[in-house]
């Protein structure tokens, strides 16, 4: 690295990654001329429903910059979902595991 000294704009405590981490972590932020990234990801907050933002974020982000492009946008519902379908997964056995074991109980019995 040429130059060892680094702007931050911004840091923000608390940071998860996925929907299940119990430890928070801290990110930092740079300016993106000093960093070249190949992608990046960007948080945007709203109120409603996220098909009626597509077109303005879309807009917003080529009034930046005209040859930057959206790979493509998620709701945080649909994030969460995709950092939990694992443990949703395991539920789901377990419950079945659960559910086998009670209505071999029910049966009673012994086989002889």
């Amino acid at each position: 690295m040429a130059d060892p000294w680094s702007r931050v704009v911004g840091v923000v405590g608390n940071v998860k990654y996925k929907a299940d981490e119990t430890a928070d972590g801290i990110e930092m932020y740079y300016p993106s001329a000093q960093w070249e990234f190949e992608s990046a990801y960007v948080a945007v907050r709203f109120q409603g429903s996220p098909q009626g933002y597509e077109n303005a974020v879309r807009q917003a982000v080529a009034s930046v910059d005209a040859e930057t492009g959206i790979d493509e946008m998620k709701s945080m519902d649909a994030l969460m979902n995709e950092t939990l379908w694992q443990q949703r997964s395991w539920g789901y056995v377990l419950a079945g595991f659960a559910a086998a074991t009670l209505l071999l109980a029910r049966g009673g019995g012994c086989m002889a």
